[in-house]
């Protein structure tokens, strides 16, 4: 997402996020020339020994708010050499051309220390609030998911005969009822996303689910 020109977050200019897309296809911004006044990095986006470049001629921009990481620890814009290969977070601002740093990252070390924290904040944000999900399909008590690619570990540790909690959640995510038990009938994974059935427990007809709408399921305790 982006912002558009009124500053709100509503513009999807690309569905993939950049640090994946980074990452996917180990590639790097190579920074070709330093603006120490507008504190700005000249980038080309290539491979490590660029021997493929995608892309010339980028610019990456920073203010107040971005943060530089070398060796796991705090770094400064400074720090920031001509050559250097870097990872980045950004995002835009107006009709989405401009990259705007958030997280700059100097070396893999500072990279890989920073997912691991992200990771485990993920990991309990899932165990607490449960992945999401499509509802496909829901007949008689029987209820077909489609889990998001963000709720792997929860998708890929489904088994038939386990017992899962799911509840009804609204278009911003937020379970918008009470949870209800289930057990799975079916799962798989289907390239990234989780295919899922259940089967609730109780009441056929359970208030708040929807076909089209959304759900959150977590393995029960």
């Amino acid at each position: 997402m982006h912002e558009n020109d009124a500053g709100q977050w509503v513009w999807l200019t690309y569905i993939q996020d950049e640090m994946n897309f980074l990452n996917g296809h180990k590639e790097y911004y190579h920074v070709d020339a330093i603006d120490a006044e507008k504190r700005t990095f000249t980038i080309t986006q290539a491979n490590l020994d660029e021997s493929f470049v995608r892309t010339k001629g980028l610019l990456l921009e920073t203010d107040a708010e971005t943060r530089f990481w070398k060796n796991g620890e705090p770094a400064k814009f400074e720090d920031v050499q001509i050559g250097m290969p870097l990872r980045t977070k950004t995002h835009g601002a107006g009709q989405g051309a401009r990259r705007i740093c958030w997280e700059v990252f100097l070396d893999e070390p500072s990279l890989l220390k920073w997912q691991s924290e992200q990771k485990a904040v993920h990991s309990r944000k899932l165990a607490a609030l449960g992945g999401p999900g499509y509802v496909d399909r829901l007949v008689d008590g029987e209820i077909d998911l489609t889990l998001f690619q963000e709720t792997g570990e929860i998708a890929r540790g489904l088994k038939p005969k386990q017992t899962v909690q799911i509840v009804p959640a609204g278009d911003d995510r937020r379970a918008s009822g009470s949870a209800v038990s289930a057990t799975v009938t079916a799962a798989r994974m289907q390239g990234n996303l989780g295919k899922v059935t259940l089967r609730i427990e109780g009441d056929a007809s359970p208030s708040g689910f929807r076909t089209g709408g959304l759900a959150r399921i977590w393995a029960a305790k």
